[in-house]
């Protein structure tokens, strides 16, 4: 690495002070098959276009994705105006608006205005066209097209002129009997054209533009130095480095002045990126490779690799890689379709199971407890337990077996200095010595009542006083410590889920018998059940989860919603929300702010104004059912959440807002409940405005639109109102459609806002002018001919 080029240098010197956004853990896809509408699950090019939907060439059709709906355009045979191939290998979108698209017949251009596809003509020869496998596109700075086409080498359009011009590349190639194979074709920010071949000799190529032609761009690496390598997925970084991939033999950064390519991996780094298919700039600092091996990180900055597990992708043969204007990641793969990653997920952290990794042992998270040193102790219902380092994120697994666990099935936790409790499903009580290792067990003998009631133990807690209680399937017990035995202080015959003492109370949630209480002061134990004749009761007798926040205030979670108790009026007062699962599974707080963990996700509710935001799979988290009582909220501000697939992980105060404002389009457009384009009906008015202009016997119309935020698109919103026609906006929150019947003739104004996932509005959203002509006996003239007949009749 002695010759590595000094604008690299000064990247990693630069970037040094920089922290990655990139998160620890693994990547958190959404998955979009042919299950979802994907014309295919091989995917070989991945944009963007202006107005903000995805592009997705597969081989098999090109699809346009809007967050919601694939439409899917592929050949007609001869039909003019459609695609003239369906192996689509890279659509690019030029600075006119055109969707360039390369297919295994050729080059053809896509114009939105027209919602046609126009094949390119070799000029002088209007009827005649490329049809070969065209793969590359790109556009310089004066506007002409690049395109490579196979064994024939790059082609230059000018499209102002008309004028084609071909580079063979046939000084360069190995066989005479076959044409350059390009692999790899790129244009960087100075405007410099690059090409890459693999059965040439220089392997390498950039345009002179001096001689115009193209000439070795690595003349100072010999024939053995370059035997075998292959370069692919050629890009530059901010810093204005050149990076290229190679099949078998890793990364390389290209030396523009020595005119050289740099290795940046041994053998064991080679191994991880087999078949490199695509390279590209996450963020400053950070590449991301996609190979046969998955999705790799490169930090520039540490020259650090990290391979993501290939459990996160749907294929690990990835082909195109890219960032969306929204900072969304789309990945392609061979067999798998598309995987999407938004930056918004690196708010959570999920840890699930992954039998060929270090991973945490099971899915079913079922308690979690917090020992002194900030060790993290997580009981499963498939997987034992679990201690958790945060600072290293490793996991230590404790099994069961002889002189180990008593059971895999762990339900309550509770650290009593290094010991740790932990109750068992049919296994009993257990407690480890943190320090040595060994356990303790306790379980229950029917005939002696200084036992726990049950070996089923679902909850432990330790109170202000120090003393344990233990929650069961059949009753609560407390702990003797000087006696070292039990006293089954009440037995209720259904299981206590969650304990917490608040002002020297105990209060125990049961899942059927509502709320029991215990007063340390005088002995009375109370209990509190739901009663449909009183409004003041506990709101459902299954009780899931309990919580006091700083105010003192005491909440109360169940499978019926949630409610706050007034210990003084003695009554329970129902929160006046409807959240999406009314089941909750764990309640934390900070201030004026609750977190709520329910069957249907994560909700952040604003005490101040009764408002509450949604997270759910979507936003990254591993499920969006949690466990009962399984959360926890660490010394260092983390809360940690128990679902059914896998642990998840977040800080409260880096939650962040969606600040992307999204574009909104109609996305389709019916006539009488059949999709017609709305490109034969478009008009230019004197203005050069477009608007949509229909006969008076084409009025039932249906207009489908799209917010085009790809975060959580699930979560997006809308309004629509049809000025003419509609009085009022139509809130119709997460649909996107639109139906008018028998609009008379005249003219409307279609108009259209939409938010993202969190909330924020495009209010000046999408306005479309619709004309519905009149017949022409409605017209100016028949109407003069009508009132002339009747005059005329009068008269005579």
């Amino acid at each position: 690495m002695r010759h590595i080029l000094s604008g690299l240098l000064l990247a990693i010197l630069f970037l040094v002070a920089m922290p990655s956004a990139l998160p620890a853990a693994d990547f958190t896809f959404r998955h979009y098959e042919m299950k979802h509408g994907l014309s295919s699950n091989t995917v070989y090019g991945i944009i963007q276009d202006v107005e903000g939907y995805i592009w997705i060439g597969t081989d098999d059709g090109l699809n346009r994705f809007d967050g919601r709906e694939f439409k899917v355009f592929r050949t007609s045979g001869r039909e003019p105006g459609s695609i003239p191939g369906n192996h689509i290998y890279s659509p690019f979108q030029d600075r006119d608006g055109l969707i360039w698209v390369g297919t295994d017949r050729g080059l053809c251009s896509y114009d939105p205005s027209t919602d046609r596809f126009d094949l390119l003509t070799i000029p002088g020869k209007p009827e005649t066209h490329i049809t070969k496998i065209v793969q590359f596109i790109n556009q310089d700075k004066e506007g002409r097209i690049w395109f490579s086409v196979y064994e024939d080498g790059v082609y230059c359009y000018d499209k102002a002129e008309h004028i084609l011009k071909l580079y063979d590349f046939k000084e360069y190639t190995l066989s005479r009997s076959r044409g350059v194979s390009l692999i790899s074709f790129y244009i960087d920010r100075s405007d410099q054209v690059w090409a890459s071949s693999n059965n040439s000799r220089e392997k390498l190529y950039r345009l002179d533009k001096a001689s115009d032609t193209f000439k070795p761009a690595l003349a100072n690496m010999n024939a053995r130095e370059l035997a075998g390598i292959a370069f692919y997925g050629l890009t530059e970084d901010a810093f204005g480095n050149l990076w290229a991939g190679s099949w078998d033999k890793g990364l390389f950064n290209i030396d523009r002045v020595n005119q050289t390519a740099y290795n940046f991996f041994g053998e064991e780094g080679r191994k991880s990126l087999l078949h490199i298919h695509s390279v590209m700039e996450y963020e400053p600092g950070v590449l991301l490779i996609g190979s046969d091996e998955g999705i790799s990180r490169y930090s520039i900055t540490h020259q650090r690799l990290t391979t993501q597990s290939a459990e996160v992708l749907s294929n690990k043969f990835v082909y195109p890689i890219f960032k969306d204007k929204e900072g969304g990641l789309w990945v392609g793969t061979y067999y798998g379709g598309v995987n999407y990653y938004s930056p918004n997920q690196r708010t959570f952290t999920a840890y699930l199971h992954n039998p060929d990794e270090p991973s945490i042992s099971g899915n079913v998270i079922s308690s979690l407890s917090e020992d002194r040193q900030g060790m993290i102790w997580i009981g499963t219902d498939d997987g034992a337990l679990n201690r958790f380092d945060p600072s290293t994120h490793r996991f230590t697994h404790y099994e069961a077996g002889p002189g180990k666990l008593s059971f895999h099935n762990v339900h309550g936790l509770c650290v009593d200095g290094d010991d740790l409790w932990i109750g068992t499903y049919t296994g009993g009580l257990n407690v480890l010595d943190t320090r040595t290792g060994r356990y303790r067990y306790y379980t229950s003998i029917p005939w002696d009542s200084t036992s726990i009631d049950g070996n089923s133990v679902y909850s432990v807690y330790k109170d202000n006083d120090g003393t344990i209680w233990v929650g069961t399937m059949w009753g609560i017990n407390q702990y003797n410590r000087a006696a070292d035995h039990f006293a089954r202080k009440i037995r209720i015959n259904v299981t206590t889920i969650d304990m917490l003492e608040h002002d020297s109370v105990m209060y125990f949630a049961t899942q059927g018998k509502g709320l029991y209480t215990f007063n340390k002061r005088t002995g009375v134990w109370k209990r509190y059940f739901y009663d449909a004749a009183n409004h003041a009761s506990l709101i459902s007798n299954d009780v899931l989860s309990l919580h006091v926040d700083k105010t003192g205030t005491l909440w109360i979670g169940t499978v019926s919603g949630m409610c706050r108790f007034d210990v003084k009026a003695n009554r329970f007062i129902p929160l006046d929300v409807t959240f999406p699962s009314n089941s909750i599974s764990y309640i934390t707080s900070e201030e004026g702010v609750l977190w709520i963990s329910t069957t249907k996700g994560l909700i952040r509710y604003e005490m101040a104004d009764n408002s509450y935001r949604v997270f759910t799979a979507g936003d990254g988290l591993s499920s969006e059912q949690f466990t009962p009582a399984a959360g926890l909220r660490s010394r260092a501000g983390l809360i940690y959440l128990g679902s059914s697939k896998g642990l998840n992980v977040f800080n409260p105060s880096k939650i962040e807002q969606n600040p992307y404002v999204p574009p909104v389009v109609v996305s389709d457009f019916k006539l009488f409940n059949e999709s017609v384009s709305m490109a034969q009906y478009m008009q230019t008015d004197r203005h050069g405005n477009r608007y949509l202009r229909l006969p008076y016997n084409k009025n039932f119309i249906t207009l489908n639109f799209s917010a085009l935020s790809y975060f959580a698109p699930e979560k997006n919103n809308s309004a629509y109102k049809l000025e003419g026609f509609d009085t009022e906006w139509s809130r119709i929150g997460k649909l996107t459609q639109a139906t008018y019947t028998n609009l008379m003739p005249g003219t409307y104004v279609f108009k259209v806002k939409a938010s993202n996932n969190d909330g924020v509005w495009n209010q000046e959203g999408l306005s479309l002018k619709i004309v519905i002509k009149r017949p022409v006996w409605f017209s100016n003239l028949f109407l003069v001919l009508y009132a002339l007949g009747i005059i005329i009749g009068l008269v005579f």
